[in-house]
């Protein structure tokens, strides 16, 4: 097993159990426990988890938020899956909102062999993908830049998006919840995301199954103003339709 398969295996039990043992997890993941030890400080470095004597707990409060490194390495099958249905959702001679967000950053690689369309982004990751591509028109949205989400946002990205027709947003969103709809950690990515919701034509927001019945601290809008949630194939049926029931659009 690799670092980074260890590192999943890692978090996937944090999440389930809030806690680890590092003798209990080495045993389990056929490791030394000084292997464990190391991996759960690099956790703690990052603010993932809170060292403890004899493991480590998870940090999962309503401010919670993964490092860029770790979403980029979470689910990426399930954002490429995700990316590719997005794809079918895009007409020639759109104006696209590319948000911040790993899952978006897999359409913008996706969507660089396309033609005459208009792309608006605020993501640093989009527009090095994007960067190269000379079919497609690049706007990118000046702002506070925020390390975390590798993105610009705030009253200068806000001020800058109110001047252009968005036709269809893509937005990446953190957590999804009947009862507190789409939300992120953070107050400032939250209210750009906010008014991008609001100014949009259309609101496609991208979450894999891992975000589903989560909360967190900023509350971007609510389900009813999205148009559609496009998902992977590993969301439990069960969820799909209690979301579906209540006339929530999943693709």
């Amino acid at each position: 097993m690799n670092t980074i398969e260890r590192k999943r295996s890692l978090i996937k039990k944090l999440e389930e159990d809030g806690m680890v043992n590092i003798l209990d997890i080495a045993s389990e993941l056929n490791v030394s426990s000084m292997t464990i030890r190391r991996d759960l400080a690099k956790l703690a470095k990052e603010g993932i988890v809170r060292l403890e004597h004899g493991g480590a707990i998870l940090n999962n409060g309503s401010l919670f938020e993964y490092s860029m490194t770790m979403k980029k390495e979470q689910f990426h099958e399930e954002k490429i899956q995700i990316a590719k249905k997005c794809l079918n959702l895009i007409r020639e001679g759109d104006s696209i909102f590319l948000d911040a967000g790993t899952t978006v950053a897999e359409i913008a690689k996706l969507i660089s062999t396309r033609k005459n369309l208009n792309i608006i982004t605020n993501s640093l990751l989009v527009a090095n993908t994007l960067s190269k591509s000379k079919n497609l028109r690049i706007m990118m949205c000046p702002g506070i830049f925020r390390e975390t989400s590798m993105a610009y946002m705030g009253q200068l990205t806000d001020a800058f998006i109110g001047q252009f027709k968005i036709d269809i947003l893509f937005l990446g969103v953190e957590a999804v919840d009947i009862k507190h709809g789409v939300s992120v950690p953070d107050l400032t990515d939250g209210t750009t995301k906010k008014y991008l919701a609001k100014h949009a034509e259309k609101v496609v927001c991208v979450a894999d199954g891992s975000k589903f019945n989560k909360s967190y601290f900023y509350q971007i809008c609510s389900l009813e103003d999205i148009d559609c949630i496009v998902t992977d194939d590993f969301v439990d049926r069960s969820i799909k339709e209690k979301y579906q029931n209540l006339g929530v659009n999943i693709l």
